[in-house]
Order: structure tokens, then C-alpha cells, then sequence
């Protein structure tokens, strides 16, 4: 399967380019679907993933994490 390496934010994520999915890189745990526009706005179903708030320079964002790690 083809696929990219792509490192964002702290860690690393894999994209597949047969099916269009974001994984992490570890364990391939696949977290977000490339269908979504934007691509990270809608985890994949069932995704073992956690949230967790980043208040960092002042702005309210969501971090989303592999619950498995």
C-alpha cells in the first residue's frame, strides 16, 4: 500500500493514498478519513482516539491523540 509520511503538530502520521485515510504511524491505527474536507474534521468510526484541550499561545484548540500509545 502507498503512502506518505507526514509529520504534524508532535508526532507522526502515515497517509494512504489507496484509502485515503490518516493513520498513526506506530501501529497504524487508522484515525481520520482523506474524504472528509477538512481532512481532519471527522475521525473514522470506531477510532480508538482520545481529545484532549490545548490552551497553547492563548487559543482553544482540540488535540486528538491515539488511545493506544
Amino acid at each position: 500500500m502507498k503512502c506518505t509520511l507526514l509529520l504534524l503538530f508532535t508526532g507522526s502520521i502515515i497517509f494512504f493514498m489507496a484509502t485515503r485515510t490518516y493513520a498513526a504511524s506506530i501501529k497504524r491505527v487508522f484515525m481520520f478519513a482523506f474524504a472528509v474536507v477538512p481532512s481532519f474534521w471527522a475521525t473514522v468510526k470506531d477510532a480508538p482516539i482520545t481529545a484532549r484541550q490545548d490552551l497553547f499561545f492563548g487559543m482553544e484548540r482540540t488535540e486528538v491523540l491515539c488511545a493506544r500509545f
